[in-house]
């Protein structure tokens, strides 16, 4: 089992949305962004634009595409399947793209250490992880989501595979935190 080491991006995602329309290959419904879950999360009108614009505008391409249901995640893996197999210049022969287990998500997140037990700021802001610090969600850089290269990979190999946003697993849950969650309050699978 090979894992990609960085969440899929809106541009990724959204060339996904573009291929599938122009051939009618998946149900768009099924795959389309939910941009409004952003406002009911946080009624307030400070999200209207992020809700308006995040999977649409070019300044955030490089972050992390959200709310997608989970058929949505699936034709997407499935796109990336088929896409894979049209070059010839590929590494394997065969390759499937799919939503982790949650055991194979336990396996890389256990070796992952979350230091939540932290009140000093400055030791939070070390850590490579988006979570927000005692209602301060910029204490780690950003309000919300962050760019997907931005912070470094782990010592597994990947990057933000605690915070950011929720790992989505092939049962339909989310696990992992996302930059809305305190550090002890991460979901483990």
């Amino acid at each position: 089992v090979w894992v990609s080491k960085y969440e899929t991006t809106q541009i990724e995602y959204n060339a996904f949305l573009k291929d599938i329309q122009s051939k009618n290959s998946f149900p768009l419904e099924d795959c389309k962004i939910h941009a409004d879950q952003w406002v009911k999360k946080f009624p307030d009108k400070v999200l209207g634009p992020m809700g308006n614009n995040y999977d649409k505008h070019s300044v955030y391409d490089h972050y992390p595409v959200v709310n997608i249901s989970t058929k949505g995640a699936e034709y997407f893996c499935k796109w990336l399947s088929e896409n894979y197999h049209k070059n010839n210049l590929r590494t394997y022969e065969k390759v499937k793209f799919r939503l982790p287990t949650k055991e194979e998500i336990a396996a890389l997140m256990e070796q992952v250490v979350i230091k939540h037990d932290s009140n000093k700021k400055e030791e939070y802001e070390s850590l490579d992880f988006n979570l927000k610090f005692q209602n301060d969600y910029a204490a780690d850089g950003a309000m919300f989501t962050l760019r997907v290269h931005l912070k470094p990979q782990t010592y597994t190999g990947l990057c933000s595979v605690v915070g950011n946003v929720s790992e989505l697993l092939a049962d339909g849950t989310a696990v992992g935190g996302n930059w809305d969650c305190f550090p002890n309050e991460v979901e483990q699978p």
